[in-house]
């Protein structure tokens, strides 16, 4: 049994023009607020992009448990699509199979 929607893991986008870091991370916390980007020094995760990240996690624990555990073989959980979400300055990038 899975979630319906199920974390692949979670990263710090740099958004600075020109940057392209990624950094992965256990769990984005509060903590990370104010990171800098050790490639050019921008602020990796603002408050602002925080509190849209816990609003994205919210909406993804009410619908898992709207839909409840669902009976999907593992061979499909491991080819599902991959869709990523990078809230950033009041705005939401999705984007899905990267």
């Amino acid at each position: 049994m899975h979630d319906a929607i199920e974390w692949a893991g979670q990263s710090l986008k740099c958004d600075a023009a020109g940057c392209d870091h990624v950094e992965p991370v256990p769990e984005i916390t509060a903590d990370l607020i104010g990171t800098p980007c050790p490639k050019c020094g921008a602020n990796l995760l603002t408050e602002e992009d925080h509190a849209a990240g816990l609003e994205i996690q919210a909406m993804v624990a009410l619908i898992n448990e709207a839909i409840g555990p669902v009976d999907v073989p593992d061979e499909v959980v491991r080819t599902a699509t991959a869709v990523s979400f990078n809230p950033h300055k009041g705005s939401l990038t999705i984007k899905v199979g990267e």
